[in-house]
């Protein structure tokens, strides 16, 4: 009995020293793996993010994000240059985010990034619904597919074009992200 509670300790010391390659890595609450496999490709978590609003003296959370990318990189140029697979992945955390603030949301992001369109209509369309706690909001884009939008678990559709894919992901990661705590987050600054 003795030596079994000793191995125990021990086990127990060895992997909360070592760490386990396949943990999670949490935000508010929220967990993400650290890699995930697209259509056979294995992306790298490459950085986490909280985007919160201020009303009056108190701060809502509004969704954890992570980025997936096939090699992890601080360097936002690098990711939007090249043409390799991007994962994102938005949960929501504040209790209702409706439909309009959604779309105008979106809306002002593209045009601040000068990206408008039937590519750009087409996507707000896909927001149909307002997002809840516990919903998810996923992008994912494949080279010569295009970007894939899942949203409550329910894929909307896929948008081609790499033109698409790195307006959208530079409305979190560009130069000219409108939240730039976001963008840092995001790459793991």
């Amino acid at each position: 009995m003795k030596n079994c509670l000793l191995y125990c300790i021990v086990l127990t010391l060895f992997f909360s020293l070592t760490g386990n390659p396949a943990q999670a890595r949490e935000r508010a609450g929220v967990k993400f793996e650290e890699s995930i496999s697209i259509e056979g490709t294995e992306l790298t978590l490459n950085g986490l993010a909280l985007r919160s609003e201020r009303v009056l003296f108190m701060n809502f959370n509004i969704y954890a994000a992570g980025l997936y990318v096939l090699n992890k990189t601080q360097d936002a140029e690098a990711i939007l240059a090249s043409d390799t697979p991007r994962h994102l992945v938005t949960h929501f955390l504040h209790s209702r985010v409706s439909r309009k603030e959604l779309t105008d949301a979106w809306k002002e992001s593209f045009t601040r990034h000068n990206y408008q369109g039937e590519k750009v209509d087409q996507f707000i369309a896909f927001h149909s619904e307002e997002m809840k706690r516990g919903e998810k909001m996923i992008f994912t884009y494949i080279p010569g597919k295009g970007t894939t939008v899942t949203m409550k678990g329910k894929v909307c559709g896929t948008i081609p074009g790499k033109d698409f894919a790195d307006a959208l992901f530079s409305i979190y990661i560009g130069n000219n992200a409108g939240l730039p705590r976001i963008r840092d987050g995001l790459l793991g600054r």
